[in-house]
């Protein structure tokens, strides 16, 4: 797949967008590294993309195709997003945190996980190395650990695009490193994946590409 930015305007005011003229593209097997200071709109880009804040202007297509036209569950099925903060205000076993990401495919289906449905957790969890953590409660594992836990519920989504905001924000870098190492097998799985991020040397870490944003 291939998702494609074409003169994008975004922001909460079509008179003063918080960017605008943005243009690239990220297919299948790659990292694309968002860069910028705070409050440049990185994480409004992200909301645009997903439907959640109106695009301003420009086209935003996957495949050549007009996402802004999308349902929220057609978008669900494409693209997976992982948030910068992952409270857990309920102690939920990581089995059943990474079973969330089958939410929009057991609900079309009825309600209930099926044994598909488990089966594409455990390879998720598998595919993350956190298997051994399947039924420890989500509140207790590590800060390094959570991250992963997070792309592996958005794994079992069976997403083609991965977004990720700032995956490694408040870790030290032992546990950034490594989180880091996961973003490159995602792409290696053959993901698109964009990431919002900081830090410069994610790019090399990844090979990505870049997309540089400046503060107006």
């Amino acid at each position: 797949m291939k998702i494609a930015l074409r003169d994008v305007a975004i922001g909460y005011d079509r008179n003063r967008p918080l960017q605008q003229y943005v243009s690239f593209a990220v297919e299948s097997g790659e990292v694309c590294c968002v860069l910028g200071p705070n409050g440049c709109g990185k994480t409004t880009l992200i909301r645009t993309i997903l439907g959640l804040t109106p695009l301003l202007g420009g086209t935003i297509t996957i495949d050549g195709d007009n996402v802004t036209k999308w349902s929220a569950s057609r978008l669900s099925d494409t693209m997976a997003y992982v948030v910068q903060k992952h409270d857990q205000p309920f102690p939920f076993q990581v089995k059943d945190v990474v079973m969330m990401g089958r939410i929009n495919k057991v609900a079309t289906l009825g309600g209930q996980p099926g044994r598909e449905d488990y089966h594409i957790v455990k390879n998720a969890m598998q595919d993350m190395d956190i298997y051994h953590l399947r039924d420890a409660p989500s509140g207790d594992i590590s800060d390094g650990e959570l991250p992963t836990v997070m792309f592996a519920r958005a794994l079992a989504q069976e997403p083609q695009m991965m977004i990720l905001d700032e995956p490694t924000a408040s870790l030290d870098y032992g546990n950034a490193v490594r989180v880091i190492e996961k973003v490159r097998q995602l792409a290696e799985r053959g993901l698109a994946v964009m990431m919002i991020t900081h830090n410069p040397d994610h790019a090399f870490m990844t090979s990505a590409k870049v997309a540089l944003f400046m503060r107006h």
